[in-house]
This record gives C-alpha cells, structure tokens and sequence, in this order.
C-alpha cells in the first residue's frame, strides 16, 4: 500500500511540474499579446498623426488655392 502510495505522489509531483510549466508559458504569451496590442496601438497613433497632417496640409492648400479656382471667367487671379 505504501509503495502505491509513494508511486501516486511522484505522478501528482510530476503533473504539478507539468501544469506549472504550462502556466509559466500561459504567463509568457498574455505577455506577448499585451506587447503586441502596444505596439499595434503605437502604429496606429503614428498613421492618425500622418493622416491627420496630410489632410491639414491639404486644408492649407485649399485655402491658398481657392482664390484661384473661385475667379470667374474673365476675372484676374489675385
């Protein structure tokens, strides 16, 4: 009865081993998806400030431009 005893203690130890080590790598990846999501956030943040100073540069051509496209036939450019 002992030796059962002895021989299912050593099976539980070795599961626990395996299920801590399965944690471990379970720990690693929330890690990982977490840097991920940073970084996706990062990218996006930087393609906002591009997009948005793209259309602010062409808002600022509009303006400067519109005097010329509003004249009429006939009319001299400014």
């Amino acid at each position: 009865m002992f030796y059962m005893l002895t021989i299912l203690l050593v099976l539980l130890q070795s599961k626990q081993i395996q299920i801590d080590d399965l944690f471990a790598k379970l720990g690693n990846s929330s890690g990982d998806l977490e840097r991920l999501r940073e970084e996706k956030d990062q990218e996006i943040a930087i393609l906002q400030e591009g997009m948005d100073s793209t259309i602010q540069q062409l808002s600022d051509v509009q303006q400067v431009r519109a005097p010329w496209f509003t004249a009429g036939p006939g009319l001299t450019r400014p």
